[in-house]
Formats: structure tokens, C-alpha cells, sequence
């Protein structure tokens, strides 16, 4: 509308009022969750249909490239990262195993030997495809290995049993909002045993986002760049950030969300690696 500030002086005003999640139609969240969620299947497709590192099969690390040079980030960088998330799931002692987001299998070939059950999942029929291959070669017992296709949200291709250990590893960050993960993690308490646990990994921080921002603007900065351009860049990838970050905040207050999560550890990634992995990412468990 038009404003007038003083005689004379007219002013084009607009008003910009939030609507509450109450207030939005529903259809409208799962229509953007469905794009952005179908954005992802297709670039994981083209990723995996790219050739990768030369690496052996069950550790396919194609994908996993650096924010800051571009690169992949060095193999034994990245079994430093595997292992180190396999020690805190097997602290969690898992015999019957859901993960969520399965990809390559860099978790399912070091795990699934010591179940008895190991369910997995992911958005890409390729990733897939590729995985049964894989699995029916470099396992023993391939038979207590399960895949499906499907979203991280919908679990209706499952068989309708319940798991001790249900995983989620460096999956959240391409949610399209915490609605989304929400869901998700409302999904996964639906199939845990009581008394197991729910493993969400390699969460990317939001308090540390400026932090990481900086670094990787500062690493690919010329040395002739003014700290005000530095900041300007940093600023403007702070507003273009395209992958979910999540205060840690947001897991304890599942717990007055979610009742059957009776407790909500938190803890920083481990590992000596000056990496994006081990300096601003997290892990979280959650008691059923």
C-alpha cells in the first residue's frame, strides 16, 4: 500500500505476516517436502552412476567430496569417520538393525555381521540395485540382510516388525525441514523395541554453521580479499544454505514431543582428521 511519511513524501509499503504451522495447509508442507525429497533422489542417482575413488566395494566413498578444496576428502580420513561411528553403534549392542539411508553400505558391511537381522533403506533404486550386487559377494551370510526402496518417511514397505537399533547416519542434513525430521524420527520410535536405541549421526550443527562458513570462505579466500568481502561471502552462504542444520537444542526436546524416549545423549564427533566431519558435525542416541 501506499504510505505517506510526511506531506509530499509517498512511500510503496508492504507487510510481511508469518503463518503458523497450524495455519498452513498441509498438503502445501508435503508438496515441498516431495520436491525437495525427489531433488535429492535424482542428484543421489547421478553420484552413484558417477565413477568413483578407487576403493574397494564395500568402501564406496563416491560422493563424499570436501566444501572447502572441492576433492574428495582422503580415504583413510574417511575409515577414521566409518569407524568411529561403527564403535558407537556397537555400544549400543545391535542384533536386529533398520537403517535409514543405507547408501553404499559403509555401515551395513561392518554391522550387519553382527546381527542376526539387518534392515536397510534408501531413496535411490540405483544405490539399491548396486548394494544387492555388493552384498550377495562380500557377505557371508547375505540372507539376514534386507533392502527396500523407499523414503526415509515412509516406512510402509517394511515388514511390520520391530528393531532394537534403528539408524540414522549423514541423512538428515538433506531433509527438507525439521518437520520432515520430525516425522522421521517419529517413524523410527514406532519401530524400536523398547529398551533399544535410535542413532541419528553426523548432524550438522547449527550454532557452529557461521564457524564452518567462515573457515571454508577463508580457506578458498585470495589473499587479497578484505576482511569485509570475507564477511559478506560468509553472510551471503549463511542465506543460501541448502542442507538442514539442528541446534543440538532440538533433541532434548523430543522428549516432551516423543514420551517413549526416556534419554537423549549428545556427543561431538570424534577423530584427530581437521575435517568438516569431525569439527561440526554431532552424534546423537536416543533411548527408547
Amino acid at each position: 500500500q501506499v504510505h505517506e511519511v510526511r506531506p509530499g513524501d509517498k512511500r510503496l509499503a508492504a507487510y510481511v505476516v508469518p503463518r503458523s504451522r497450524a495455519q498452513d495447509p498441509e498438503h502445501t508442507i508435503t508438496q515441498l517436502d516431495a520436491s525437495h525429497i525427489q531433488h535429492w533422489h535424482r542428484l543421489s542417482d547421478e553420484i552413484y552412476a558417477a565413477p568413483g575413488p578407487a576403493t574397494s566395494p564395500t568402501f564406496n566413498i563416491t560422493g563424499w567430496n570436501s566444501t572447502y578444496t572441492g576433492q574428495p576428502i582422503p580415504a583413510h580420513e574417511m575409515r577414521n569417520w566409518v569407524e568411529h561411528t561403527v564403535a558407537n553403534i556397537r555400544a549400543c549392542k545391535p542384533r536386529t538393525v533398520l537403517e535409514l539411508g543405507c547408501g553404499s553400505g559403509l555401515l551395513l558391511f561392518r554391522l550387519a555381521p553382527l546381527c542376526t537381522r539387518y534392515v536397510g533403506t534408501d531413496i535411490s533404486q540405483r544405490v539399491i540395485g548396486e548394494l544387492r550386487k555388493q552384498i550377495g559377494l562380500h557377505l557371508s551370510a547375505p540372507g539376514q540382510v534386507e533392502l527396500h526402496h523407499c523414503s526415509a518417511e515412509d516406512l510402509s514397505p517394511l515388514p511390520a516388525e520391530m528393531f532394537d537399533t534403528v539408524i540414522l547416519n549423514s541423512v538428515s542434513q538433506h531433509f527438507p525441514s525439521i518437520e520432515y525430521l520430525l516425522r522421521v524420527l517419529e517413524g523410527a520410535v514406532s519401530r524400536t523395541q523398547k529398551g533399544g536405541h535410535i542413532f541419528v549421526g553426523d548432524v550438522r550443527s547449527l550454532p557452529l554453521l557461521p564457524g564452518f562458513h567462515s573457515g571454508v570462505q577463508l580457506h578458498q579466500a585470495t589473499a587479497e580479499m578484505s576482511r569485509g568481502e570475507l564477511a559478506r561471502k560468509v553472510n551471503q552462504k549463511l542465506l543460501q544454505e541448502e542442507e538442514l542444520v539442528v541446534d543440538p537444542a532440538f533433541f532434548l526436546a523430543l522428549q516432551q514431543h516423543i514420551p517413549q524416549i526416556t534419554d537423549v545423549k549428545i556427543s561431538l564427533k570424534r577423530g584427530h582428521d581437521q575435517n568438516e566431519l569431525t569439527r561440526f558435525r554431532y552424534d546423537v542416541v536416543l533411548s527408547i
